[in-house]
């Protein structure tokens, strides 16, 4: 849910503050007078919907992906916690 509200928060801002003076979708006018109209609703409602579900895949493809690494396991190969990088201690203390 966090990146469904991540992604629509930008558009629900652009959509809700911002508009322009007439616009028309389909032959159905969205805004008039620089006020959003019953249709106008509708479709940023549809936008707003489709976006949130681009949000939840993505936020649900970066878990998959963060929560698919090896327990037990340091995050960098490598890394000083973990040992010596093959005996290059110059490179070490240099690095990390």
């Amino acid at each position: 849910m966090a990146g469904a509200s991540i992604a629509t928060f930008p558009w629900l801002c652009l959509t809700v503050f911002f508009g322009p003076d007439q616009a028309y979708t389909n032959d159905h006018i969205t805004y008039q007078n620089r006020m959003m109209t019953w249709w106008g609703l509708l479709e940023a409602v549809e936008l707003l919907a489709e976006i949130a579900m681009f949000g939840i895949a993505a936020g649900g493809l970066f878990w998959l992906v963060a929560a698919s690494g090896v327990k037990g396991r340091s995050p960098v190969a490598g890394h000083p916690s973990r040992g010596s990088m093959g005996g290059n201690d110059r490179l070490d203390a240099c690095c990390f």
